[in-house]
């Protein structure tokens, strides 16, 4: 799963792809409701605030 910024969404689909070697599922986190799960202000790749969730 990878909580990333528009910017670095290549890289995150690229990284789940090589790992699970399937396409992930992309969820733009303002569209979607998680009642179990709460997105992080900011990831590992940079300080942008996150957009998209791959799972």
């Amino acid at each position: 799963m990878y909580v990333v910024c528009e910017e670095h969404i290549e890289i995150a689909i690229d990284e789940f792809v090589n790992v699970y070697e399937v396409p992930p599922d992309i969820y733009i986190l303002d569209k979607g409701f998680f009642s179990d799960w709460t997105s992080p202000n900011h990831y590992d790749m940079c300080d942008n605030p996150p957009k998209y969730l791959v799972v």
